[in-house]
Parts: C-alpha cells; structure tokens; sequence
C-alpha cells in the first residue's frame, strides 16, 4: 500500500486525527539528523486501531427535505439512521425541534439499543402550520440524549408551491410510476422504495420500462443499496421549481438513494429517455454518494423538444461500470415517466383525429443507450450516424473517415448461412477470418444484427475517446446466448483485448446490449468486436467456434 509522511516533530508524542473507527493502520519513526540527508533505523512497525468511544451516531440525508405549501395539509418526512457505536447498550431520548412556523415530532421518542440491535431508523414529520404559508428554505434539528450527552443534528426544510401532477401513479402500461399531467414537477413518493423482491419490498417490482431491467435480490433493506425515490422538476440544482416543466427548460432530477457502508464503493448513473414509449437512454452523469445511509442526488439536464411524455431512469449499482442496468446482485435500476408542456403548441385545426393509445412499444430500442452533452436544446440529436461500408481488404464493415460513430447498419444482419435474405452479406464480417457456425435458421437461433459505436461526448473518435458500443442481438432465452466484447487498436493486424461479456439471451429474442470502453491505445483504424456464443468463454481465443455462435467486427477511423 506503500507509505505516507504524516509530520515531523521534536516532541516524544503525536496525536493522529481523522481516523476512521475499526481501520487497521501502521506506524513507524525514523530518526532524522541535523542533515536533510542523515537518517537512522527506523523503529517497528506499530499497528493501531481507533476505537470509538460508546454513544451513537445520527446519519440524515445529504439534502433538504421538501415540502408543497399546495397540499391541503403542507408536511414532508424525513428519515435518519441512528447507530450505536463503540460497544453502546442503553437508551436515547429522541426529539425533533423546528423553526420558521413548523411543528416537528416523531413516533418515536425513546430508542433502546443492545449489542444485537445497534442500528433503528427514525421518520420526523415536519408540518407547516396555516399561517406560515410562504415559499422559501428553513431548519429543523434532531436532538438525541443520553446520560450527560447530547448530539444535535440539523437538516434544512425547503418550502415550495409545486402545482399539479406533484404525485406519480403506477402506470400498467409502461410498468413504472408516470404523472400525466405537466406539472411543476413529478415525483415517486413511496412507490420506489426497497429493491426487488425481498428488500423492502419494492411495489410493482422492478418499476423500469416493460419490466426490463431485474433488480438484484441480495442483501438487507436499509443496509444495502436501494432507490427510494425519485422526483423531476422543473429548474436546475440552484432553482426552485418555479414554473412548470417544458421542452426546452432545464430540470433536475433528485434521486434518493441508500448506501451501503461508506457509500464509497456506490455510483448512481442518470439518464433521460426523449420519448417514453420507446425510451432511448441518454446519459446525463454518474454521481457517488456522500456518505452511508439516506443520499439525495442531483444532477439536471435540458428537456428534449418535440416530444411531451419523457422518461428518466436512475441505475445505481455497487462497483461495476456504467451502465443503464447494470444487474448486479445489489444493484437497482428504476423509472418515472412524467409529462411536460409543448414549447410550440400546435395550432387549432378542425380535423378530428384519433389520438394515439400511448401504450409503449416493444422495440429493441428501448434499452439502447446514448449520449449527449448537458444543457444543449434537443441534446439527443448528435451528429448524423456515419454508415459502415463493406472494407473488402480488412473483411469487415468499415468507417474509413473520422466521425463520432460508426454504424453497420444492416452489413451483418443474420449468420453465416442465415439471413434475412437466405445468408449474412459479405460472409463472416470479420478481420481475421473468424468463421460463423453454418446450422440454425434466421431469427430462431442466435445472431448479431447491428453493431453501432458512438463516443459518449459526440466528438470525433480520436485515442482516450469514451466509447459506447451498443449490439443488436437475436437470442431467444430457451437458446442461452453470452455476447463478448473485444477492442483492438489495429484494424489490419488485430490483438484483442477482452472488454466484458453480457447475457444476450431475451424472451422475446431482440435484444440491444451495451458496453462502455475507453479508446485508451494509440492507432488510426481500431476496431471492435462482438462474438455471440453459446458455450463457455475461452479466455485465450477471441472467436468461438460453436455451430451457432456468430462473431462480427467494425473497424472506425481515429485521430
């Protein structure tokens, strides 16, 4: 790990601050001379770890707890984590005190703890009384007592007039929460809490676009990770929400998330989807919490136009990359779907017209993913998609001129022999002559369809570009499929390196998977590759040879 200077002194004591309770760390001395370069023996090695001393420790969420002065009866909750440390057993007295016209109490007054139970969550309700209707931010603060002691805590009250539409409804038709009316903003409220299944649990689990993201089923509810919420409104992080949400403005999601232990090792990844029927995900950023326990996190972006029922998804994940479901065994991946107001309404017309049923399609696209830059108009308009042509003498689809992605299009549609007209055009679609298995018939057994790679800043690919490299598969679940991802930095000669590997197979077979990668060698033809495959890995092969397994690659221009 190696080692740290932490001071020099002429005294015979030091005293360490800022140590983190039950951490193991390493001491040693070494005499220093008169001389910069004099030095002695240095002493043993000495092992030290901090201790807390008995008493508790109070963890609230990292933001404000908002209200809507518009509800006929103004309240907000806030929940803390209220943990016994150093080997605590007895009882806290809790209270709850506010300002600014509020009253603030808790079921709960009084805590007991042991050495079995050393952690309990407390929820205080904080209401507004009638008089003191009035837009703007305030303060409440959690006192608990024991013995001598006593610990105050302070979390901030933010007092807003939100207008309509301010809670989601569990939707049937796109499985997830959706307000449907423009509003100033939308939000989850308890429909998100839990994870899954068995942490929680999660109402109309797993709350992401036709049920296809599962989340993971492992660990405890309010010791690993969950979203328990989530809310879009109008304005950026430093606003209110003044107005209602409309193409063209700026908004801020906040989701509020828990976090396992320090929350070091957690990452909530943001995206936003232009048209919710058929979602096509846009990253926004990855936010890691502040702390462990109840996190608020924010991030805002530009409403896209043309398009007035939107859709934003929040993934959060315990280590991994990022992703728009991750699908780790504690990872969670969840939805709302809100409407915003036309910037340029139609005008009136006399034609009657059927409306459309708003039921969202099916599409492969639906969890495709893309990106684009932050607070710019109809942001998910990138640059138009370079299409890939046949390179005869690198034997795979090519974008021979530099462009922010490269697109097969429909260059290696089907397998080998199979295809949507009798067989794959131009043959195995590979740079060293990797063969496709020849058994199977087109769209029942396995194959790739479309490769696409795009940068994830829309600029030219050029080295130490981020890169997502999005695969159209074929693979019905009763053919278990695994894609492999590879990336060389010469096209002509290729060395793969392996990126990761993703489940390909789905019930309804269509399936578009993701992966992120970093153009991190130099070189001015790379290439990627995606071997679909039915067996098991061969960590020394890059080309499966299984009678169904199909393997294509794409070749780009880089500066």
């Amino acid at each position: 790990m190696g080692k740290i200077k932490l001071t020099e002194t002429t005294s015979t004591s030091f005293k360490d601050e800022g140590l983190r309770d039950g951490r193991e760390y390493f001491y040693i001395i070494i005499p220093k001379g008169s001389s910069g370069s004099c030095f002695g023996p240095s002493s043993q090695c000495i092992t030290v770890s901090p201790v807390a001393p008995p008493g508790v420790q109070i963890t609230c969420p990292s933001d404000a707890a908002v209200i809507n002065l518009l509800n006929e009866s103004p309240r907000g909750t806030i929940e803390c984590a209220i943990e016994a440390v150093g080997g605590f057993d007895g009882n806290v007295e809790v209270e709850c005190t506010s300002l600014n016209g509020t009253i603030c109490n808790s079921a709960q007054t009084s805590l007991s703890f042991t050495s079995q139970l050393t952690q309990q969550f407390v929820s205080f309700n904080v209401e507004v009384v009638s008089s003191a209707k009035v837009e703007g931010r305030g303060e409440a603060s959690v006192v608990l007592s024991y013995g001598d002691v006593k610990i105050a805590h302070p979390f901030q009250l933010w007092f807003i007039e939100y207008g309509q539409a301010s809670e989601a409804q569990y939707d049937q038709e796109y499985f997830a929460p959706r307000c449907t009316a423009a509003g100033r903003y939308c939000s989850s409220e308890t429909l998100l809490e839990g994870r899954g299944k068995r942490l929680g649990p999660e109402l109309n689990t797993p709350n992401s676009f036709n049920n296809t993201c599962v989340d993971g089923n492992q660990g405890t509810y309010k010791v690993d990770e969950s979203i328990e919420k989530i809310i879009v409104r109008s304005g950026d992080i430093h606003e209110m929400a003044g107005r209602d949400m409309k193409e063209g403005d700026a908004v801020t999601i906040e989701a509020t998330v828990f976090s396992y232990g320090t929350g070091a090792a957690d990452t909530a990844d943001f995206f936003y989807a232009k048209d919710a029927s058929n979602p096509e995900w846009i990253w926004i950023k990855s936010i890691k919490p502040t702390q462990g326990g109840l996190n608020t996190l924010k991030a805002s972006y530009i409403l896209p136009g043309n398009s007035t029922n939107q859709a934003v998804r929040v993934n959060y994940r315990y280590n991994g990359l990022l992703s728009t479901c991750s699908g780790g065994p504690y990872d969670e991946a969840d939805d709302l779907i809100f409407a915003v107001l036309s910037k340029n309404p139609p005008p009136p017309t006399s034609k009657t017209m059927n409306a459309p049923s708003g039921r969202p399609s099916a599409s492969p696209s639906s969890s495709a993913v893309s990106n684009s830059p932050i607070f710019e108009d109809n942001a998910n308009e990138l640059q138009a998609t370079a299409n890939a042509t046949f390179d005869s003498s690198l034997g795979a689809p090519s974008c021979l001129t530099t462009s922010s992605s490269c697109d097969t299009g429909t260059l290696v549609d089907g397998r080998g022999r199979t295809g949507l007209n009798g067989k794959e055009r131009n043959g195995s679609n590979s740079l060293d002559q990797c063969k496709d298995g020849r058994r199977g018939v087109y769209h029942k057994h396995g194959s790739i369809d479309r490769i696409l790679v795009k940068t994830m800043d829309g600029d030219s690919f050029k080295e130490g570009s981020q890169i997502w490299i999005e695969a159209t598969v074929y693979a019905k679940r009763k053919h278990e499929y695994k894609a492999d991802f590879y990336y060389t930095n010469d096209a002509a000669s290729p060395n793969w390196i392996y990126i990761g590997e993703k489940s390909a197979s789905s019930k309804n077979g269509l399936k578009v998977l993701t992966m992120a990668h970093t153009l991190f060698l130099p070189g001015t033809m790379q290439a990627v590759r995606v071997n679909l495959r039915q067996g098991e890995r061969n960590d020394e092969v890059s080309c499966s040879t299984g009678s169904k397994d199909d393997v294509d690659d794409v070749a780009f221009a880089v500066i």
